[in-house]
């Protein structure tokens, strides 16, 4: 495209002033100029600058350098009162134009930003992953003049980071006009002018990537009112100029260039999942699929359809990826609304498949391994920044990332016990606080959890509890809504339909590869093969799905209706009332935090259907997919009963009652034996009252650990509890 002839400035000045008396900038203005300096930008929307002029529009676009400067001149020298502008020239950089929503048409994405960009006015977006410190530019130096002592103002270059001093001591400042190698500059910092600067780094939103494609990365300039205003975590469109400065190497410049965004405005995004919007034809497509009598079965089968079986876990992770309705209190409390889900099993059980699908259908979603992740890298930590001359600042990890989406953790087990626990607090308060190295910061985490682990002992024992199988420590398994054990064991039909639907998967691929899918060599079964494709293909494509889900979290919020309210107490009440029915101490079924978890997954099934009220339907679907959580990790079988401390608690309810059985046992066998017992003769004794071995070598584990008892030389005995 032919480049744009430049103006001089005065026709740019006259046009800018024409522009503020014909869009009611000029009272604006005035206004910006009476709360000065407490006040310093004139927001202006580019879409009045196009209706005044499309082609001055475009001009800005061209020249925004020009453009901005001259429209700052005429805003201070021609439109402000005398006292008004006496105020704003006593401090620079006087009032700001700050350009928002630029066109459509200006934005580029990150990777996008090309040689052509530069020095022109362009719109991007992005995550804000680190923010430094805010430090003082230098505007203009007043330095003074060795020789002579005069006082000269020199005028710096924004784009360089090294102060530029007088070429001379100039005669038009009082100045004795020697040059620079016949005198020298001392400056003087507190005559000098400086306007306040941070450097932010955005990165790319992960909804905008292909598979395998990295996030790229962008240093943006904040000057004046801008700094301080964004966080790590943030999600914002930035109006700016593309700036290019070539690299060095040491005092030589190379012919490459490094680039920068000089921001000119920050929007905050209003709305979530913006770059998920529908468009008209899919929204229709997303509100017949909602009132489909098969939409569960539609939306679960979408999820990793390539993995047989699992049917409660992918409802479950449905409802997980539509959340509920996070909640404020009157007090100021936040309640969070996202579902945390952990998948404990065997090894080959695909839990990682099913997070790494999860994490590419889920808007904004993340996978992570915390084999390889750290507690920094999962929250947040403290780097230092070489472009900030090595000074400490804030970078956002994974959950800060995924805030208002999805994180897939594998291998939560793998992690260490340090870097577990700095996720407590974002699961539950879904904030996550920082101090270190000076910094001190509360960024949001607002993302469900889904994560994976693998037992102790690489293959998961249903005689242990919950506690036991897992490394990782009970107040962090609490917080998790619902565990899902995935076993591997040999069942002649189960096997059967697993091969069946592998082979399935493998066919279907090998068809699709061949140049001539239609072509299908002799020897397989077409009818055959429609049938695999029908069953390995997922009903709803995946770009639909993650815009369905968006659709929902943005625009849905259901209320609970009178009835499902009613459900859900009596569920609670009934639950821990047969409990508390029970002869003697009576295990702990549920608490106030499953039943708040039974609430999130009612609200998300509502969601689901895109309905405003949840229903009594969407009770009994999350009760039906929390019983079945609480009954395969949580069912004490000689009481009939749920009891929570199988899965939160280091002992359950009967183990805590056997262990009082075994350590008086011990006590009494010590009376005997003074140098204490051994095992062999606990267990002898334990098997002789109804002890199971197994569950008595458990046990004993378990004292010894809770340091009731305590063994010395192989002899064990039980510690004084006086």
């Amino acid at each position: 495209m032919e480049k744009m002839k430049r103006l001089d400035r005065e026709t740019v000045r006259a046009k800018w002033l024409e522009f503020f008396e014909s869009f009611g900038y000029v009272a604006e203005i005035q206004r910006v100029g009476d709360n000065f300096p407490e006040e310093r930008s004139l927001r202006v929307l580019f879409g009045d600058v196009d209706h005044f002029d499309p082609d001055f529009a475009l001009y800005v676009l061209e020249y925004p350098d020009q453009a901005i400067f001259d429209a700052g001149k005429a805003a201070v020298l021609d439109t402000l009162l005398p006292e008004q502008r006496e105020k704003v020239e006593a401090r620079p950089p006087g009032i700001n134009i700050r350009l928002i929503e630029l066109p459509d048409d200006s934005f580029v994405e990150v990777r996008r930003l090309r040689h052509e960009h530069v020095d022109r006015l362009i719109k991007t977006s992005g995550i804000v992953k680190r923010a430094t410190a805010v430090r003082p530019r230098l505007l203009e130096g007043v330095f003074r003049c060795k020789k002579c002592g005069a006082l000269i103002r020199e005028p710096q270059d924004a784009l360089s980071r090294t102060i530029r001093e007088p070429i001379e001591c100039y005669k038009e400042q009082g100045g004795c006009g020697k040059t620079k190698g016949q005198t020298s500059f001392d400056i003087l910092p507190r005559l000098s002018r400086f306007v306040d600067m941070q450097t932010i780094q955005i990165q790319e939103e992960m909804e905008g990537l292909r598979g395998g494609a990295q996030p790229r990365s962008m240093q943006v300039i904040l000057e004046d009112d801008l700094v301080d205003v964004v966080f790590p975590g943030d999600r914002v469109r930035i109006s700016g100029i593309l700036r290019a400065v070539p690299q060095r190497r040491g005092q030589e410049k190379l012919n490459r260039f490094d680039t920068f965004i000089e921001a000119v405005s920050i929007e905050m995004e209003k709305t979530d999942y913006e770059s998920l919007e529908p468009s008209e034809e899919e929204l229709e497509e997303i509100i017949d699929l909602s009132t489909s009598p098969d939409l569960v079965e539609k939306i679960k089968n979408s999820i990793a359809p390539n993995i047989y079986g699992y049917s409660e876990v992918k409802e479950a992770i449905a409802l997980q990826m539509f959340g509920g309705v996070p909640k404020e209190t009157p007090g100021g409390a936040r309640i969070r609304g996202d579902i945390h889900i952990l998948l404990v099993g065997d090894p080959g059980t695909a839990k990682s498949q099913i997070l790494r699908e999860v994490a590419a259908i889920a808007p904004r979603g993340i996978y992570a391994s915390g084999k390889s992740a750290s507690a920094a890298g999962l929250t947040a930590t403290a780097v230092k920044d070489e472009a900030s001359d090595g000074r400490w600042t804030l970078e956002a990890g994974t959950l800060v990332l995924a805030d208002m989406g999805t994180a897939c953790i594998d291998e939560l087990d793998k992690m260490s016990e340090q870097d577990r626990s700095a996720m407590h607090e974002a699961m539950e308060q879904q904030t996550i606080t920082v101090a270190k190295a000076g910094i001190n910061a509360t960024l949001r985490a607002r993302c469900s959890i889904l994560g994976a682990a693998n037992p102790k002992k690489g293959r998961f024992d249903t005689f242990l509890t919950m506690v036991d199988q897992i490394d990782m420590p009970p107040t962090l398994l609490s917080r998790f809504d619902l565990i899902f054990v995935m076993t591997d064991e040999p069942n002649e039909q189960k096997d059967t339909d697993i091969a069946s639907h592998i082979l399935a998967v493998h066919r279907v691929g090998e068809v699709a590869r061949q140049r001539d899918p239609e072509a299908v060599p002799a020897g397989v079964d077409v009818d055959l093969l429609d049938v695999e494709r029908e069953r390995v293909v997922a009903p709803i494509r995946r770009d639909l799905l993650r815009k369905y889900v968006a659709y929902a979290k943005k625009y849905v919020f259901p209320i609970l209706s009178d009835e499902a309210a009613a459900v859900i107490k009596d569920y609670y009440v009934s639950l821990r009332g047969r409990a508390a029915g029970q002869e003697g101490p009576s295990p702990v079924p549920i608490t106030a935090r499953q039943l708040e978890a039974v609430i999130r997954l009612s609200e998300a099934s509502a969601r689901m259907r895109l309905s405003s009220v949840v229903e009594k339907e969407d009770v009994h679907r999350a009760l039906r997919i929390f019983n079945y959580y609480l009954s395969k990790i949580a069912m004490d079988t000689e009481l009939g009963t749920y009891d929570i401390d199988m899965i939160v608690g280091p002992m359950s309810h009967r183990e805590r009652k056997k262990g009082l059985e075994l350590r008086s046992l011990i006590v009494e066998m010590v009376k005997e034996r003074r140098d204490g017992v051994t095992l062999e003769e606990i267990l002898e004794e334990a098997k002789e009252h109804g002890f199971n071995e197994r569950e008595a070598e458990i046990i004993l584990e378990k004292l010894h650990e809770m340091g009731e008892i305590w063994e010395s030389g192989g002899r064990f005995k039980a510690v004084s509890r006086r």
